[in-house]
C-alpha cells in the first residue's frame, strides 16, 4: 500500500505542476488558454490541460490521504 501512496503523491505533485505552470501563463499570456497544448495535435488546449492537472491532481491526492488514513 504505501507504494501505491507514493505513486499517487508523485502523480498528485506532477500535476499540481502542470496545473501552476498553466495558471502562471494565464496571467502572464491570457490569449494562450485557446491555443493547442502542443503543435502535434489540436486537443488538449491549454484550458483543457490545466482542469485536467487539477482535477487529477485532487483526485490523487485525496486516494493517496484515504490510504494513509486506512493504515
Amino acid at each position: 500500500m504505501r507504494a501505491v501512496e507514493r505513486v499517487l503523491l508523485v502523480i498528485a505533485a506532477y500535476t499540481f505542476v502542470g496545473w501552476a505552470y498553466i495558471a502562471l501563463n494565464a496571467v502572464v499570456h491570457p490569449e494562450s488558454l485557446g491555443w493547442p497544448l502542443t503543435h502535434l495535435t489540436s486537443w488538449p488546449h491549454e484550458d483543457t490541460f490545466g482542469i485536467l492537472c487539477l482535477s487529477i491532481s485532487f483526485t490523487a491526492a485525496m486516494a493517496a490521504t484515504a490510504l494513509r488514513g486506512r493504515r
